[in-house]
């Protein structure tokens, strides 16, 4: 084969993988104009090769608010540097594209004689990652306007983070509580048999719920409802929640009521035994009377 069809046969290789890759490839001189653009290129930014070349590639791609951006990666790469960068980019139509783009020098015999650009399109994946942040703020918003106390941990018991209401009710602030373990926190020496059982069924798998006593930072001693769960992620266990209730109020209301039943009732039993088992009998006397309860 002699070197003349040799190289013809690389350079039909070469135009055929320049052509027939995903993503848009452009070629620029060393003035920044485009030499050569792909057939990916022209479908993405709706441009023919006819209009595209020749033209300097900011002029031709970036919008006005992203001119200086644009100046910058241009610079760079001629000087020699690769750039990798998320931005967007203006199709032919006004229309703006959200791309990954990759911008490398062309070296040739130690001297560059221009670079080339690569743009993929990641509008896709623009739209799920901030559908993802549109959930992440909803859940944030949820998880710290919840009234009841929330907290995440790993699977070491230690807090990785804890909502709003958890800070008031235990009057830690969140940096105070992320990092700690739990118990340490809100657990008395009375109740760590229990927590470390609770953390047990927890990293079995299991639900927890159940109601105690756990403490505030200022050793206030708190009566809590406590629901715990297990985190899962790619069937993986990955940490847990608990979920804290201030049942004080409640408790000090059932305490209230069951005191005032045993109240009525020991009085009931001091009054039925103030009362004689029979009629009191004196000869000669006709007795009459009346019980009047106090």
């Amino acid at each position: 084969m002699n070197t003349r069809r040799h190289f013809s046969i690389q350079k039909t290789y070469l135009e055929r993988l320049f052509n027939s890759a995903p993503e848009a490839i452009v070629w620029h001189d060393n003035l920044d104009r485009i030499v050569n653009v792909n057939d990916e290129f022209t479908r993405m930014f709706g441009y023919s090769r006819e209009e595209a070349v020749g033209r300097p590639i900011n002029d031709l791609l970036v919008p006005e608010w992203l001119k200086a951006e644009g100046i910058d990666f241009s610079k760079r790469v001629i000087g020699g540097e690769r750039i990798d960068a998320d931005t967007k980019r203006k199709r032919k139509d006004g229309s703006l594209v959200d791309v990954w783009v990759i911008g490398s020098p062309i070296a040739r015999g130690g001297k560059q004689i221009g670079d080339y650009a690569i743009y993929r399109d990641i509008t896709e994946r623009k739209k799920a990652e901030e559908e993802i942040l549109v959930q992440k703020t909803y859940l944030e918003k949820l998880f710290n306007s919840a009234p009841e106390g929330i907290v995440w941990h790993n699977n070491d018991d230690v807090v990785v983070n804890v909502n709003d209401e958890f800070t008031k009710m235990f009057g830690y602030s969140r940096e105070e509580a992320v990092g700690k373990q739990i118990n340490d926190l809100v657990t008395s020496s009375d109740f760590r048999k229990e927590a470390a059982d609770i953390s047990g069924r927890i990293r079995r798998g299991e639900w927890v719920e159940l109601e105690s006593k756990r403490n505030k930072k200022d050793g206030t001693v708190m009566d809590v409802s406590i629901l715990c769960a297990p985190i899962i992620y790619s069937n993986k266990q990955i940490g847990d929640y608990a979920i804290y209730r201030d049942i004080t109020e409640r408790k000090r209301a059932e305490e209230a009521r069951v005191r005032a039943e045993t109240e009525a009732r020991t009085a009931r039993n001091i009054q039925v035994n103030f009362l004689p088992d029979s009629d009191p009998v004196i000869p000669g006397y006709a007795i009459a009377g009346r019980s009047i309860p106090a």
